[in-house]
Order: C-alpha cells, then sequence, then structure tokens
C-alpha cells in the first residue's frame, strides 16, 4: 500500500496556471514594439491635472459608485466560477450517515408454527413478522486522474475568465474615471458659459436702456429699439438654457459620484490648465494594456484552453472511489471497529461510439477559440484607431485652441481701445457695448473648446489604457 500511495502522489496533477498572453504581433498590421519616447505606466493619470479638488472627486466616485460595485461582484463571481472549476481536480470526499427500521411478514412459510417463533420473529395473533434496525456511517472518497491534463486546461480557461473579468473592471474603473472628469469639466465650463451668457444679458439690457433713452431724444429709430429688445430676448433665452445645462451637468456629476441627483450648486468644479503637448511616439505596450484589449486576449485564451480540453475528451479517464466505515443494527456499535466495512474500486472509461458528439463538441470549442482570436484582432485595430484619431484630433482641437485664445485676446484689446476712446467721447456707448459683447462671445468660444481639449485628452487616456510618464525626459515636459 505504501508503494502505491507513493505512485498516486508522483500522478497527482500539477496546479494549473493561467495561459500565456498572445502577444500584439499576432494582429495583422500591429507596429513593432517600441516607442520614439521612454514611457512608463501612470494609473492616476487625474491627478496630472494638478487640481486637488477634482482628485477627490474621482476617488469618491471609485469608492461609491454603484457599476464600479456592481463589476466588483462581477470579479467574485468569476473567481468562485474557477475554484469550482478547479475542484474537479481535486478528490471529492462526502460523509455519509444512513439509517432504517424495517419490518416484514412471513406468510405460509413451511416449518414456521405459531406456538414456537424463531427468535427475532413475533407471531402474536397474526402473520409471523420480523422487525430489523440498521444503522450505518461512511466515508466516501473519489478522485478522476487527470493523466492527460483535461481538467488542468479547463481550469486555466477559468483562471483566464477571472483575467478577463478583471480587465473588465479596470476599463470600467477607467471609463468612470475619464466620465467624472469629463462631467467635472462640463459642468465647470457649463457654469462659466452661464456666467459669461449672463454678461451678455446685462450687457445688453444696458444697451436697450441707452437706445431706448437716444429714442427718447430723438436720436434712434424704432427699429433701433425693437432691435435692442429682441437681442435682449435671445439673450435671455441663451441664459436660461445656460442654466439649465448647468444643473444638469451638476446632477450628471452626482449620479457618477452614486450621490442623489438633486444638481447641488455646493460641487465646486473648475476648469484646470491646458495638457501639454502628447509625445510623439506612444508605444506598442501602451495599447497592449488597455482594459478591453487585455479582456478580448484573455478570452482567446480561455478559449483555446477549452477547445485543448474537448480535444483531451477522446482519451480514456482514469477514475478512483472508495469508501469506508461502520454498519451495525446499534448506534453504539458504530465506533466499534468489528463492525467496519470498507471498498476500493477502480475504472478506466474510454469513449467509442457516441455518434460524433466528441468531434462536435471540438469543431465548436476551434470554431469559438477563432472567432475569440478574430474579436482580439478587430478590438486591437480598433484600439490603434482610437489612439490614432485621438493624437490628431488633439493636436487639430490645440490649434483650435490657439487660434479663439487669439482671437479672444484681440478682443480685449479691442473693447480696452473703445473703452478708452468712448471715455474720450471719440465714440458712442454703443460701440463700447458691441466691442464688450464681442469679447464675451470670444471668451464663450474659448470655454468651450478648452473643453473639449480637456475631454479629448480624457478620450486619449481611454484609448491609451491610461496615463503615461516620460522618462528620462527634459523636466518641463508635462506627464499625462
Amino acid at each position: 500500500m505504501r508503494g502505491g500511495a507513493w505512485i498516486l502522489l508522483m500522478l497527482l496533477p500539477a496546479c494549473a496556471s493561467t495561459p500565456e498572453r498572445h502577444r500584439l504581433a499576432s494582429v495583422p498590421g500591429a507596429p513593432a514594439p517600441g516607442a520614439e519616447v521612454a514611457l512608463s505606466v501612470a494609473t492616476d493619470w487625474w491627478s496630472n491635472f494638478g487640481n486637488a479638488d477634482l482628485d477627490r472627486v474621482v476617488a469618491e466616485a471609485l469608492a461609491a459608485n454603484p457599476d464600479l460595485v456592481a463589476a466588483a461582484a462581477r470579479v467574485e463571481a468569476a473567481v468562485a466560477t474557477a475554484r469550482m472549476t478547479g475542484a474537479d481536480a481535486q478528490p471529492q470526499v462526502q460523509g455519509i450517515g444512513t439509517g432504517s427500521r424495517s419490518r416484514r411478514n412471513f406468510i405460509g412459510f413451511p416449518g414456521f408454527g405459531t406456538d414456537a417463533p424463531m427468535p427475532g420473529l413475533s407471531n402474536s395473533e397474526g402473520p409471523i413478522t420480523s422487525t430489523s434496525t440498521s444503522v450505518g456511517v461512511s466515508l466516501e472518497v473519489s478522485w478522476e486522474l487527470d493523466l492527460w491534463g483535461r481538467v488542468r486546461a479547463a481550469e486555466s480557461a477559468a483562471l483566464a475568465d477571472v483575467e478577463a473579468v478583471q480587465a473588465q473592471e479596470a476599463g470600467a474603473r477607467l471609463s468612470l474615471a475619464a466620465q467624472t472628469c469629463k462631467a467635472w469639466w462640463g459642468l465647470a465650463a457649463a457654469r462659466e458659459q452661464a456666467r459669461v451668457t449672463e454678461e451678455v444679458a446685462e450687457n445688453r439690457r444696458e444697451a436697450l436702456s441707452w437706445m431706448e433713452t437716444r429714442y427718447a431724444e430723438g436720436l434712434r429709430t424704432s427699429p433701433d429699439v425693437e432691435g435692442a429688445r429682441i437681442s435682449l430676448a435671445g439673450a435671455e433665452a441663451s441664459l436660461a438654457v445656460a442654466r439649465l445645462r448647468s444643473s444638469t451637468s451638476a446632477r450628471a456629476l452626482e449620479v457618477l459620484l452614486g450621490r442623489y441627483p438633486i444638481g447641488a450648486p455646493a460641487i465646486m468644479a473648475s476648469l484646470p490648465e491646458l495638457p501639454g503637448a502628447i509625445p510623439s511616439g506612444l508605444s506598442v505596450e501602451l495599447v497592449a494594456r488597455r482594459p478591453d484589449v487585455v479582456a478580448a486576449e484573455r478570452a482567446w485564451a480561455a478559449a483555446d484552453q477549452r477547445a485543448d480540453s474537448a480535444r483531451r475528451n477522446r482519451y480514456p479517464r482514469l477514475a478512483f472511489s472508495g469508501s469506508g466505515g461502520t454498519t451495525s443494527e446499534e448506534l453504539g456499535d458504530l465506533i466499534d471497529g468489528d463492525f467496519s466495512v470498507w471498498s476500493l474500486v477502480g475504472n478506466i472509461v474510454g469513449p467509442l461510439f457516441q455518434g460524433g458528439r466528441i468531434r462536435a463538441g471540438i469543431a465548436q470549442a476551434d470554431a469559438v477559440a477563432d472567432e475569440a482570436a478574430a474579436r482580439f484582432a478587430a478590438t486591437t485595430l480598433a484600439a490603434f484607431a482610437e489612439v490614432e484619431d485621438g493624437m490628431e484630433a488633439d493636436r487639430a482641437v490645440r490649434e483650435e485652441a490657439r487660434a479663439l485664445q487669439a482671437a479672444a485676446e484681440s478682443a480685449q484689446r479691442l473693447e480696452e481701445d473703445f473703452r478708452r476712446r468712448h471715455l474720450e467721447g471719440v465714440v458712442d456707448r454703443s460701440m463700447l457695448l458691441d466691442a464688450q459683447e464681442r469679447r464675451l462671445q470670444a471668451e464663450a468660444r474659448v470655454l468651450d473648446v478648452r473643453r473639449r481639449l480637456l475631454d479629448q485628452r480624457a478620450n486619449l487616456h481611454l484609448a491609451i489604457g491610461g496615463g503615461w510618464t516620460l522618462l528620462d525626459s527634459d523636466p518641463t515636459e508635462r506627464d499625462s
């Protein structure tokens, strides 16, 4: 028995491990690894905007958002499933307790008289009967020896599933952080736009008042006054829309934070400085860490392992089972070794004919693996496209921001010039008010493009799966 035990120990399968990762080079047309700029991963990319309030808001969202709590629960479920799958490779042990009591009637048995029943039998005014009691306890053990690695392959697939779900949770965290940042910037921009729109409305009220005064003096016509009233009405309508957009943006942010959406004005959002320029090269490794790319690759790996497990269904299975315990008519005998019983069984089961079921299962598993490989390729190509689009959009919006900022500075100088000339009596009040409105409209356009540039940078972080830190670079360059 000792020699047999050592043989069994040597045959015990090694613990399953996660499958190896497929490289991005397996995707047709993928660029070779390596970048023009040395980069390392930065997970808390939003902290590089230098806004402590934004950092606190993102931390609150990551801690309290219900969707993220659901994603974490999916990870726990996947881990539990993997544990259940891994249990197939371990011996299965169960304890059994039995108890029974039965009565039998003996009718027409030759040799049994009614006057002298045998021990254990009763014939008092009726047929001969027998009553018996049986109790027992046993321990049963069963184990399939995973000779061909079928169970290990299934367990490896389950571990890859866990990694895929973990990647999906990381993707949910990344997406939530980006959504929170964009909601924060959207709220700040909406409030600034409301402020600018209110200044425009006030400017037009002043213009209407000045126009009415000049009309009363006979210096302006009735159409001039009506035109000023129309302009004021349009500004007031825009102000109502801007205020609604501000409260809506606040509620959207509160939902992301897991708060009741009341549109609380206490959230102090602000637009940070514009982010620095993107490095000239982003490495393939940055795209490889994208959560959706990782999840797609792990799904492919899991499908490969399940196809491997399906192919190994063609081989025989070696299983052992055994049981031991005691059985008796008395409870007190259950701990007495004299009443012990045991059994040991080994069997080999090999498939001979199943109507093509195994071949069909292999074909199905291979097809699922091929689909997963194609999905990984599609996900990766889409990731590269998003990175390229994000970098190009960042450059385009940055150029737009520079042009609009230059226009706003020119509008500011124009207003200052008209204000000076108005004080000198060279231009009238209406020209100064027109210059003020130009400046306000230029400010509104700058606010819009700043928010879009910040949103675009958040989208780029989503595209590459997080942030980056420049290595051995000019210390004046900003990380992101």
